[in-house]
Parts: C-alpha cells; structure tokens; sequence
C-alpha cells in the first residue's frame, strides 16, 4: 500500500516536472522574439554603418541628409527628395565651372587648372569625351541648341562659338573678363564679368589678380563691372549704373526680363531698354541666378556666410538655409523642384554640398564626396548634373 502511494507521488512530482520544464520553454522562446524584434529595429544603423565604406560609383542616396530639428519650419525637415547622385568619370581633373546641355545626352561642361587650361567636355548619354581644348580659362557655357553653344573666358576676354561640328573663336575682342552667360535665343545673348584694368602704378594695396595669357607679368586691377549683349555674332557693351562690383552670374525669363548678380549683394535687372540696380537684402557676394519667371527668382552666394535670396516679383528676400552651406549655382526644373550647389563649409572646407528646395524649404544632400561644386544644369527633374573641382561631375538620375 506504502509502495503504490509513494509510486503515485513520484508520478506526480514527475509531471510537474514536465509541465514546468515546458512553460520555462514558451517563456524564453518569447524573450527571444522580442530581443529579434530589437535587433531588426537597429538594422537601419547597420546599413548605414554599410554604406559609409561605399566607393564613389556608388549612387549617393538623397536621403543622406542631416538629421533636421523636430520643429517643421527649421530648413531642410523634408525627405521629400528621393533618388540618387552618382560620381561620374570625368577623364579630367581640371576644376569644373560651367556645364549645360540641349538633351540628356548632349551636354558640354568647362574648366580649367592643374595644367589642363582650356578644358571642354562632351556627354553623348553613355560616357564623358576626352578633354578637348578651347581658351584659357573657360568659366560658363550656354547655348540653344546642339549646333549653337557659347562659351566665355574669364582670363582672357575670348568668347567661342560650337556650330555643331567645330569650335571657333569668336573674332572681336573683348575688354573684359567673362563669368556668366545665358540668351533667349540665339540672336539675345547676354554675358557679364568685369573690366581689368592694368594697374600702372603697381599698388600693392590695390585689389590685383596674376598677368592673364597674352598680358604681360603686371598687376591688373578690377575697375567696373560689364555686361554684353550678342546677337549671335557681333557682341556690344550695355550701359549699366555705375557699381564697380564684379558680375558672376545671369539668367531671364526673357529677353526683356534678365537679372546680372555678382559681388556684395549686387543684382542689377534689364527690362529690355534699361538695367537698373536692386536691393537685394543681403551684403554677400553672389555667383548664381536662376528663376522659372519674373516673380520667381533665386540667387545663391556667400561671404562671411551663405545666403539663397529669392525675388517674388517686387522685392528680395533671403530664405533659411541649412548649416555650412555655401552656395556657387542655382538650378531647378519647376517653383517646387530647385536645387542649389556649392561647399560644405565648415566643417569640411571643399566638401561637395547640395540643397533641395520643395516649395517651402531647404533640404541638405551629403553626396559624400570632397569636391567643391561650381555649376548644375538639368534636361529636367531627374536629369541633372553637377560639375565642380578636380573633375568632379555628379548625376541626378531621380527616384
């Protein structure tokens, strides 16, 4: 009887054993779970941590960016920007200042430096041509079709014509140095720089830059800032209010409608008989305009600190920007789709810097690379390209 009981007992003890040993095993299965579900919400770190040993083939995804304030008014709290910037073999490292094309795959870019003077590049949609040579130093381009493209020099006065085939220089003299370029056909060409004057007295205290090819090793000084006007084959200079600041860039949405910008803030507009000066609500130098009509204008620049001022019809205005951004060129395909292209500085002085703007701010790309931008130009929203120094040549190829 004693024995039967304690084999009960045992038998008992033994399958609640069991049921505890089996209830120990769902709990720590659960745990499990769990622990996996926090594992897969750190995946994203991880492919981050994966992307930054990435090469420079690698496509450069927009979303890159630095994490913005929670609040929605600070600049660049939008990741509406989608797609990638790939680096694109150059066959250059000449510093790149002016790219534009008539179609995705006919675009031309120009440079200069490191003993490559005079450098143009062609994009047939597949691959970048070798380094032909035109000028001294070619600083922006512009044309309206694939047979009729301007280039302008900023060293040496030259201006050169592209008929399709050959490139030529255009016969008449220039007095001037060249930055910018843009037309509204190919019989309204407008181009803006600055005057250099030789400094006879040799002023160290002057504002002076090096002897030009074809000058002599002399000083020269900036004296006053030009604008010409083209019709296609003969160029004339245009009275402008005295200003005596040098011009960098020039856009119109016709024209009787072009807006010139270049040092401390300096716009001047040309309504088709006059130009005359505009405040522009900033003291900083500006290097690049560009707008999709008269009352949607933007400009971008720096000096002690960058600034993007837009023009809405009757006055400028400066927008907030994202942090270390220091603007050369502005582009955009539409009033909600504006990019803007320039150097990460600081903290890292020559980085490649790039902005969105959406329609209501500024959203800051990292391309990821370390070269200063100087120009960008599009065939449109997910076609764009971005040139800047030691050859560096981005691509926007959109979502």
């Amino acid at each position: 009887m004693m024995a039967r009981r304690v084999e009960s007992i045992i038998c008992a003890l033994i399958i609640f054993g069991v049921f505890l040993v089996a209830c120990g095993a769902r709990h720590g299965a659960s745990v499990r779970d769990d622990d996996s579900a926090g594992d897969d919400d750190n995946d994203d770190s991880t492919a981050s941590d994966d992307d930054s040993g990435d090469d420079d083939s690698t496509p450069i995804s927009d979303d890159d960016v630095s994490p913005p304030p929670d609040d929605d008014s600070t600049p660049g709290d939008d990741d509406s920007v989608t797609g990638s910037w790939t680096q694109m073999n150059s066959n250059t490292v000449a510093n790149l200042h002016g790219v534009w094309g008539s179609a995705s795959d006919d675009v031309f870019a120009v440079g200069y430096g490191y003993g490559f003077d005079g450098t143009v590049l062609h994009y047939d949609g597949t691959s970048w041509s070798t380094p032909t040579t035109l000028g001294y130093q070619p600083e922006a381009i512009w044309g309206s079709e694939h047979d009729d493209v301007f280039v302008v020099d900023v060293a040496d006065g030259g201006a050169y014509h592209f008929d399709g085939a050959t490139w030529l220089q255009m016969t008449q003299a220039l007095p001037v140095n060249l930055s910018g370029i843009w037309g509204s056909s190919p019989s309204d060409i407008f181009a803006v720089g600055w005057v250099l004057s030789d400094d006879d007295d040799n002023d160290d205290s002057e504002t002076t830059i090096d002897g030009a090819a074809g000058r002599n090793p002399k000083k020269y000084v900036y004296s006053a800032d030009a604008i010409l006007a083209c019709d296609g084959t003969i160029w004339a200079s245009m009275p402008i209010p005295t200003g005596g600041q040098r011009l960098y860039g020039v856009w119109g949405s016709s024209n009787a409608d072009v807006f010139a910008v270049g040092d401390n803030g300096h716009i001047l507009h040309y309504d088709g008989t006059f130009w005359s000066s505009m405040s522009s609500a900033t003291t900083s130098h500006l290097y690049g305009v560009w707008g999709t009509a008269h009352a949607d204008v933007f400009a971008a620049g720096w000096a002690t600190q960058s600034v993007i001022v837009h023009f809405d019809g009757a006055e400028w205005n400066s927008t907030a920007l994202p942090a270390n951004f220091y603007g050369s060129a502005v582009w955009g395909s539409s009033p909600t789709n504006v990019f803007a292209v320039g150097e990460n500085y600081p903290p890292n002085p020559g980085a490649s810097a790039i902005v969105h703007f959406n329609g209501s701010n500024w959203q800051q790309v990292n391309p990821g690379v370390f070269d200063g931008l100087h120009a960008v130009w599009g065939s449109g929203p997910n076609d764009v390209f971005a040139v800047g120094d030691n050859g560096m040549i981005l691509h926007y190829a959109g979502p």
